[in-house]
């Protein structure tokens, strides 16, 4: 069946200028003779990549800063954001002459040069703050997506002690060392707390537990296609503890959306079908035809649907329980309404109206009657839900009422599940959202106690000391949960899970064993400063690599963007390697039937799959053109003649006096040797 096609209003295009970080100035033009006096030299002072280039157009915000576009003879562009001081906000260079060496490789630039630079830099863009800088302790981050470069963070420090809101930022080219980036965050006027009578880490932990604590819930993940509830202890707000008074520092709660909105969003991944709302024939399966909702609908004074609307469209969907849900769109001059019903009971699920959420002068409805509202609606409609639900959380805003009420099962909250009304001034519903999950739930009392929840806590994730704002002109110190670890302990077992559900992988610390004197020392060595490992944990060089692992290093130098290949060492999950897996069988690198992640990968194999990820695959298959160096070459499987060839002619590998070894396993080493190899292509004669 075939969904009406309803027109979307399209986007104006935005012509104001943008900053080197992409945020519009608002600006007017400017001609560069009318900037304040010297800032042009100024900046060029602060950036001495700059001396040569001349300031040619600019734009203020009317508010003190500007954006100055700056070029050089030979074409490099520049554009820097400053105030009339001539303090560097942003900063972007594009130089004339880009790299002609395509896809990724080797840097020509380490990480510590690259670290050294962007001190040097920063110490002359940043004079004013440069001392308040930690340059001692900051992030190095390695990207190999073409331009490649490193990605330096310096946080503002005050006493010593982290103030991470505020920050200097410095991407440094790889293969130039030249600085293309710069960005800086910075809060004046900030009163920092001292570092004196701060309460020492075990008594914080004391006042955690008094003053914020850790709560049984609820989590949700999806199993086989259902909702599957697990138990689980986390910390009972996203709060922080004074460090001086141990007093919980309660951070302010996210501003409710409009729920069911995002639910439309979600049932669109899942639609079954879609026709004309005002057709006759029932869908299969027994569900009600998009005729029979809408008559239903409309009988329903609550939703403000009448005979005025015209039904446009109706979809079926299948919900997390396996429930088919249909969903009706209204029209009325340009007015949307829509709702959802369950496609075999109409029991209501959701629903908005444009026409009720029209602005107007009123005051909001006050607590009692937003109230009143919701419940009367619930006793109505959805009445056997009622006990299961907590009290609601209400929020004002922009003169509507946003009320949620969340599920309770057997005492324990389960936010997963939730009832929320949208209520104008006039008391009528904007509109209503539900989910409710139709699924097993684990015993409250087959858990680990209180006690031992803690001590997983505070003995895996932790409290950091760190200063966070808590007024306009003040920032206090604050013991914080670590944000580097998920705060979520599986209520049964007391493993520390991830947000859904699977177990965290500890952060672990890389070891190749037998590396000094290894052929591979200089490999390994070379490719772990670009942040390019196998493994995790204590791997042995001459050890077989697992197909996962080499699947993962593989992904480093894939030209196409996977995601979870910039998850290093310490973070790929099980979830990250199948999205790799994912990607690489729809891309042809490998068949499905060839995923075995805890196999080896023969040498053959190997060649064909890294081939394949670097672009090489039609190449490779041509038949009859290739010549074979190796003395084995009747032990090559013949559709991968191609790529072994191919592989020894791109130097990719060298085999060994004169033998590939096509069914031997590959080591981690020779899996470092190859990447190594691809990487540094264009550097060899």
């Amino acid at each position: 069946m075939i969904a009406l096609a309803l027109p979307l209003g399209g986007v104006v295009a935005d012509d104001a200028p943008q900053t080197a970080a992409g945020v519009s100035l608002n600006a007017a033009p400017l001609p560069t003779d009318v900037l304040p006096t010297g800032l042009a030299e100024k900046i060029r002072a602060h950036i001495p990549a700059l001396a040569g280039f001349d300031a040619h157009n600019a734009h203020s915000d009317g508010n003190g800063r500007y954006s100055i576009e700056f070029q050089s003879r030979a074409g490099a562009f520049a554009q820097v954001v400053s105030d009339g001081g001539g303090v560097i906000f942003d900063y972007f260079m594009n130089p004339a002459v880009h790299d002609a060496e395509q896809g990724k490789r080797l840097p020509a630039v380490s990480k510590t040069r690259a670290a050294e630079i962007a001190v040097n830099f920063a110490r002359n863009a940043a004079a004013d703050i440069f001392s308040r800088l930690n340059t001692r302790s900051y992030t190095n981050t390695y990207s190999n997506d073409v331009p490649s470069g490193y990605a330096i963070r310096f946080t503002r420090s005050e006493y010593g002690i982290s103030y991470a809101a505020n920050s200097v930022s410095v991407w440094v080219d790889a293969q130039t060392g030249g600085v293309t980036r710069y960005s800086r965050v910075w809060e004046d006027g900030i009163q920092f707390a001292p570092a004196r009578e701060i309460v020492p880490q075990t008594q914080a932990e004391e006042f955690f537990k008094e003053n914020i604590g850790l709560s049984l819930r609820y989590h949700k993940k999806t199993e086989n296609g259902k909702a599957a509830p697990y138990l689980v202890y986390v910390p009972s707000n996203t709060g922080s503890l004074d460090a001086v008074s141990g007093g919980a520092v309660n951070g302010r709660p996210a501003p409710q959306s409009e729920n069911y909105r995002e639910q439309l969003a979600l049932y669109e991944s899942a639609a079954i079908s879609a026709a004309p709302a005002r057709g006759g024939a029932t869908e299969p399966e027994n569900l009600v035809s998009g005729n029979e909702a809408q008559r239903y609908i409309r009988k329903l004074p609550e939703l403000n649907i009448s005979g005025d609307y015209s039904a446009e469209q109706a979809k079926y969907y299948r919900d997390p329980n396996g429930e088919v849900l249909i969903t009706v769109t209204f029209t009325k001059d340009a007015r949307t309404a829509s709702v959802t019903l369950n496609a075999r009971t109409l029991a209501l699920i959701g629903f908005m109206n444009d026409s009720t959420r029209e602005p107007t002068a009123e005051p909001p409805v006050d607590a009692a009657t937003a109230s009143a509202t919701a419940n009367n609606f619930l006793k109505k409609y959805m009445n056997g839900y009622t006990p299961g639900l907590a009290p609601p959380v209400t929020e004002t805003r922009d003169g509507v009422v946003y009320m949620l009420f969340e599920r309770v099962v057997s005492g324990v909250p389960y936010k997963s599940n939730s009832i929320q009304f949208v209520i104008n001034p006039r008391g009528e519903i904007i509109s209503m959202s539900s989910v409710w999950d139709d699924a097993p739930f684990p015993d409250p009392t087959d858990v680990i106690n209180r006690n031992a929840a803690y001590e997983i806590f505070f003995n895996q994730i932790g409290l950091h000391l760190m200063y966070t704002r808590t007024s306009d002109d003040t920032a206090n110190l604050v013991y914080m949960v670590n944000p580097q670890v998920p705060a979520i302990i599986d209520a049964s077992s007391g493993v520390i899970l991830t947000y859904n559900g699977a177990p965290a992988k500890p952060k672990t610390s890389l070891s190749y064993i037998g590396l000094r004197g290894h052929y591979a020392e200089k490999h390994a060595t070379i490719l772990a400063d670009c942040d390019v490992f196998v493994s995790e944990g204590n791997v042995l060089l001459d050890g077989d690599i697992p197909q996962k692992d080499y699947i993962v290093l593989l992904a480093s130098v894939s030209p196409n963007a996977i995601p979870a290949a910039s998850v290093k060492i310490g973070g790929v999950t099980d979830e990250d390697t199948a999205m790799i897996y994912n990607a690489f069988v729809t891309e042809g690198v490998l068949t499905a039937a060839e995923v075995q992640p805890g196999s080896g990968v023969t040498r053959e194999d190997a060649v064909k799959y890294l081939l394949r990820v670097v672009g090489y695959k039609n190449v490779a298959e041509l038949q009859d053109i290739f010549k074979m160096p190796f003395a084995d070459a009747q032990e090559i499987r013949r559709p991968l003649y191609g790529y072994v060839a191919l592989a020894r002619g791109l130097r990719l590998v060298s085999g060994s006096d004169g033998y590939f070894y096509p069914r031997r396993y590959l080591t981690n080493a020779d899996a470092l040797v190859m990447i190594y190899n691809y990487l540094n292509r264009g550097a060899r004669k």
